[in-house]
């Protein structure tokens, strides 16, 4: 069982990657590496190869994981699905992943798991209701971005502490630009909003 601050428990037997795809899990990291007197460019840059190079999707409901997963296994039940072989054949007769809908809206993808007693793995669907889909780069850049104006109060739409966050700590080229209403600028304006 991993415990992010009493907040954030992923039970067995799930896999869910809350760095990839849950908000409230990543503000809260925010929160917690803005305040660590310690985190150099280089030790962020480590922290931030967790998010890997691909698309992902995101998370943005007022659930924890650990609502989620009790909710996808009370689901799990209503299907007969009771242990680990009725979930793998479960997955594998509709191919290679299923689809369930929780009450409030979200939609989840099952996917078998690859860790030892953790045969569940899941992530929110793509383009459904509290999901957004978001490529790695512009999550670290994000992430990168608003540490960086927290600790200094400046603003993260400016180009310039942008283009530090990508060039400093990620080795990534610069951008051009910002726009707050687009990409990188939604990004940040999700991932800092006050609950």
């Amino acid at each position: 069982m991993v415990i992010y601050n009493g907040l954030f428990v992923i039970p067995v037997p799930f896999v869910f990657n809350c760095w990839k795809h849950h908000r409230l899990f990543i503000k809260y990291q925010i929160d917690s590496l803005t305040s660590d007197t310690g985190l150099t460019y280089s030790n962020l840059r480590e922290v931030l190869l967790v998010l890997g190079n691909s698309q992902m999707d995101m998370y943005t409901g007022k659930l924890f994981p650990s609502e989620i997963t009790a909710k996808l296994y009370s689901y799990l039940i209503s299907q007969g699905i009771s242990a680990e072989n009725d979930y793998r054949n479960w997955v594998s007769s509709s191919g290679k992943y299923r689809l369930a809908q929780i009450e409030e809206g979200s939609k989840w993808t099952f996917l078998p798991g690859k860790e030892d007693g953790r045969y569940i793995h899941i992530h929110p669907a793509k383009y459904s209701v509290f999901s957004v889909r978001i490529r790695a780069l512009e999550l670290k850049t994000a992430i990168a971005v608003i540490i960086l104006t927290k600790r200094n109060g400046e603003s993260p739409y400016d180009v310039k502490i942008v283009n530090i966050a990508r060039k400093e700590v990620l080795s990534e080229s610069p951008l051009k630009s910002v726009s707050k209403n687009a990409g990188l600028g939604k990004l940040i304006k999700l991932l800092s909003e006050e609950e």
